[in-house]
């Protein structure tokens, strides 16, 4: 993705998920969508911005969406 050691992703799931429990059951479905892209600056240092948003919290479609933005750097020696 546009340079040697240069990486793309895109991921998508479900947390777990109680759908037949004794005493309660998530009555709707949470999901997770991240997206990420890794810059290889030198053979050493890597810097990662990434994104990643979750709709329905808690499994429960009143709770507003989270969206939260990481950056990471890492150092290989």
């Amino acid at each position: 993705m546009g340079r040697e050691g240069n990486l793309a992703a895109v991921t998508f799931g479900q947390p777990p998920k109680v759908i037949d429990g004794d005493i309660a059951e998530d009555p709707d479905t949470s999901y997770v969508l991240e997206g990420l892209y890794r810059f290889q600056v030198t053979d050493n240092i890597a810097i990662t911005p990434g994104a990643y948003v979750i709709f329905n919290p808690e499994h429960n479609e009143a709770n507003g969406n989270i969206y939260v933005g990481t950056i990471r750097t890492t150092f290989s020696f």
